[in-house]
């Protein structure tokens, strides 16, 4: 994992960075919670693949707290990239950077997709076997029901006629 960037403020990033160094700490930020948000999924994946499925409310609301500060960092990015005036900024020098940044966040979206769909596979795996179990329940009330002297339906209607 990369190192964490110190969270400065707006007024301390105005004062020390031109507005593409701050669209650049922002996009690091985001790429360090997509991170958070690939190691919450695989910690749990673990865990469900040795059947532990506690704490998964829990992590549904953490995967959605850590997307919602990722969104703030895109309002974030989109505020900045408002105030720099058109042919202001030399794009070249930031061009290496921004690639930089953005490939890390395609590998980690791609590592992020595939984790959720092993999950995926582990909860069917969990609905299909409680589903299982429940017929197999079912069947077997069912098969006690006739044992115990009750009679079947239609023998009920025949008696009554």
């Amino acid at each position: 994992m990369r190192p964490v960037i110190p969270l400065k403020t707006n007024k301390m990033l105005a004062r020390t960075a031109s507005p593409m160094d701050e669209v650049l700490y922002y996009l690091e930020l985001k790429n360090q919670y997509y991170e958070k948000f690939q190691q919450m999924t695989r910690k749990f994946l673990d865990k469900a693949s040795q059947n532990h499925w506690d704490g998964l409310d829990f992590f549904v609301e953490n995967r959605e707290r850590v997307l919602k500060i990722i969104q703030y960092f895109d309002h974030k990015i989109a505020t900045v990239l408002k105030t720099i005036p058109a042919g202001t900024t030399d794009v070249e020098a930031y061009r290496e950077q921004v690639r930089s940044i953005m490939k890390r966040r395609q590998i980690l979206g791609q590592s992020i997709v595939q984790l959720d769909l092993e999950l995926m596979g582990k909860l069917d795996e969990v609905r299909n076997e409680t589903i299982r179990e429940l017929k197999k329940t079912q069947d077997m009330g069912h098969k006690l029901g006739s044992y115990n002297g009750s009679p079947e339906p239609e023998k009920r209607r025949v008696k009554a006629a």
